[in-house]
């Protein structure tokens, strides 16, 4: 509905590379290690979406569907259930 985040969205392969680096971010939260690196990682992102004009309410947006989505299919394959707390994150 946002037609600036619409034409970020251009096209199949921007979409399957994004796709890629969220499955990466899952990937090295849950992993670690949470050191220098992982911030410097996490500051070239944030410069990343300031410099393309993503504002901060849209990707929180998304992280606040993402552990209200994945969260409990994550539990789900480990057979235990999502802890309600898990998702106030």
């Amino acid at each position: 509905a946002n037609p600036h985040l619409a034409g970020l969205l251009s096209g199949p392969s921007v979409i399957d590379r994004l796709m890629g680096l969220q499955q990466q971010y899952f990937s090295r939260l849950l992993s670690g290690p949470h050191d220098e690196a992982y911030a410097e990682s996490r500051r070239k992102i944030g410069a990343a979406h300031q410099r393309i004009g993503l504002e901060p309410t849209w990707y929180l947006g998304a992280y606040c569907l993402y552990t209200q989505i994945c969260f409990p299919r994550f539990a789900a394959e480990l057979g235990e259930s999502c802890p309600p707390a898990l998702l106030s994150l």
